[in-house]
């Protein structure tokens, strides 16, 4: 006798439905959850969905409902890595001031991020970044880099996964729309 579970029910409505009320928490709000160093949304569904993204790789919810998460996760979890360094290696262990390159990543990072208008080609792995930062990287310096290499890409990708490149597919019978290839070659003259 063969026995099996019944399949879990997906979390992406309710995460769906908490993402629509997504609002940026007070620091005191943040909650730590037991096996993590590092505080987190209060609402565990913001939560959910981004470890959602990383067990299945697609964002599968429109990038206007997940941006606002995503920029505040983003945030939250470079200032949470910050603390926690400062926590066991003293206060001055993180140069964030002006002019440091722990400070120009840390800029950069956000700045890139809050200039996405899908989600990137790397979701996964920025999902997987975000949603356990701790897990991987002790110092802050490095997941800072370990982001800036994940978030500084140009590809972005839809809901289902599918690579959105923004150029539009190329037409042969729209005479003002060029290939790639003409720039190298020239353009086609049709008799």
């Amino acid at each position: 006798m063969k026995f099996e579970l019944p399949p879990l029910p997906d979390p992406l409505p309710k995460c769906k439905a908490a993402l629509e009320k997504f609002v940026v928490p007070k620091e005191s709000d943040l909650v730590r959850r037991s096996f993590m160093p590092l505080r987190t949304h209060p609402d565990p569904l913001i939560e959910a969905y981004f470890e959602n993204v990383t067990e299945t790789g697609k964002s599968r919810l429109p990038w206007e409902l997940v941006r606002p998460a995503f920029l505040w996760k983003v945030k939250s979890c470079m200032d949470e890595m910050v603390r926690w360094h400062r926590q066991r290696e003293g206060p001055d262990s993180v140069d964030l001031s002006e002019g440091s390159e722990n400070k120009r990543m840390y800029d950069f990072i956000l700045e890139k991020a809050a200039k996405f208008e899908a989600a990137p080609f790397t979701w996964q792995r920025i999902c997987e970044l975000l949603n356990s930062p701790s897990r991987h990287y002790r110092k802050a310096d490095k997941y800072f880099r370990a982001l800036d290499k994940t978030i500084n890409v140009v590809t972005t990708v839809s809901e289902d996964g599918r690579r959105m490149t923004g150029n539009p597919p190329y037409s042969s019978e729209t005479p003002d729309v060029y290939s790639i290839e003409q720039l190298f070659f020239g353009r086609r003259v049709l008799l």
